[in-house]
C-alpha cells in the first residue's frame, strides 16, 4: 500500500528523510529540515510500516515531518524499510537521504548491523546519517586520492558555500598490514601527496590538510570525535569484497558517534544543472 502527498519541485535539491517517530528518526528530520532551509531544496519524507512500525505510528511520525516543514511532500509505505527507502530514493530521484542512528554498541551492532548501515550499504544516492539535529561547524573530510574522494570533496566545498562551517581534510596512510619495506612506505607517501594535492586545488587555502598513519577506519573514527560531521565516500564495492570487509565508508558509520555523510555516485553534474551552484 502507497500513500503520497506531493511530488515536489524537479528543479531543486531533493532532501529524503526517513522517519518512524522514534528519537533517532527525529534528529534526521530535525537536520534534514535545517538542510532543506539552508538549501533552499525539496524535503520528502517516508516512514514504512512493518512488523516494528504501526500505521498509526508512521502517520504520527510523517505529521511531526510536516509540522516541522509543511511543505514536504511525503509517503507512507509498508513492507521492508530498507528496500522501501531505498526505493522511494530511487524514484523521487534524491540527491541527499538523510537517516537516523539508533546508536547500537557490542556485539549487535557488530553483526547484525542497522537500518542505517543497510541504507547506507544498498542506496544508490548519497546517504547522511544524523547523530545530530544541528547543522555542522566543523567537517572532517577523508581522502585516499580517488576519484570517489574528489567527488566527496567537492560536495563539501559546494555545501560550504551555503552552510558556513570549518573543513579538515584527512589523508591517513594505511600502516595496518606487516611493517612496510621502504618502496611501499615511498608509495604511501605519495598517493598522500596525491590526495592531499587534489583537495588542495578544490579548497585551497579555506581548509586545514592533515595526515596520519594507521588504520584508515581507527584513524577516521577517533579524529571523528572532535567534528560535527565526517564526510567520506563509497567505493561501492560488491560481492565477496563487500560481504567480507564491508567498506571504510560502512565501518566509519558504524563506529563513529559523529554524523556521517557517505557520498556516492557521480560529481555534481545534476546538482549544478538544476542551478543551485
Amino acid at each position: 500500500m502507497v500513500e503520497v502527498c506531493g511530488i515536489g519541485n524537479t528543479n531543486k535539491f531533493k532532501i529524503l528523510v526517513a522517519t518512524d517517530g522514534s528519537e533517532a528518526s527525529e534528529t534526521a528530520v530535525k537536520l534534514a529540515v535545517k538542510l532543506t532551509k539552508a538549501l533552499d531544496g525539496n524535503l520528502h519524507a517516508i516512514s514504512v510500516v512493518c512488523n516494528q512500525l504501526k500505521r498509526q505510528n508512521a502517520e504520527e511520525a510523517i505529521a511531526s515531518v510536516r509540522e516541522l516543514f509543511p511543505d514536504s511532500y511525503t509517503v507512507i509505505r509498508e513492507e521492508h524499510p530498507v528496500n522501501e527507502i531505498v526505493s522511494y530514493a530511487k524514484e523521487v530521484d534524491a540527491d541527499l537521504l538523510v537517516v537516523g542512528s539508533h546508536n547500537r554498541s557490542g556485539l549487535e551492532r557488530m553483526f547484525i548491523g542497522s537500518v542505517s548501515e543497510k541504507v547506507v550499504r544498498h542506496a544508490k544516492t548519497s546517504v547522511l546519517v544524523a547523530r545530530s539535529s544541528a547543522l555542522p561547524e566543523r567537517v572532517l573530510v577523508a581522502t585516499d586520492g580517488s576519484e570517489y574522494s574528489q567527488t566527496a570533496i567537492e560536495w563539501v566545498h559546494w555545501l560550504r558555500e551555503r552552510i558556513p562551517f570549518e573543513i579538515t581534510v584527512l589523508h591517513v596512510m594505511d600502516t595496518s598490514d606487516a611493517v612496510p619495506s621502504q618502496l611501499y612506505f615511498e608509495e604511501l607517501q605519495r598517493r598522500r601527496d596525491h590526495a592531499l594535492g587534489m583537495a588542495r586545488k578544490i579548497l585551497g587555502d579555506t581548509a586545514d590538510y592533515i595526515s596520519m598513519k594507521g588504520h584508515p577506519v581507527s584513524v577516521i573514527v577517533d579524529i571523528s570525535a572532535d567534528y560535527d560531521l565526517v564526510v567520506t565516500a563509497s567505493h561501492g564495492r560488491s560481492g565477496i569484497d563487500h560481504l567480507l570487509l564491508g567498506s571504510v565508508a560502512e565501518r566509519v558509520v558504524r563506529f563513529s558517534k559523529t554524523s556521517t555523510l557517505v557520498v556516492r555516485g557521480k560529481k555534481l553534474n545534476k546538482a549544478q544543472s538544476r542551478r543551485i551552484v
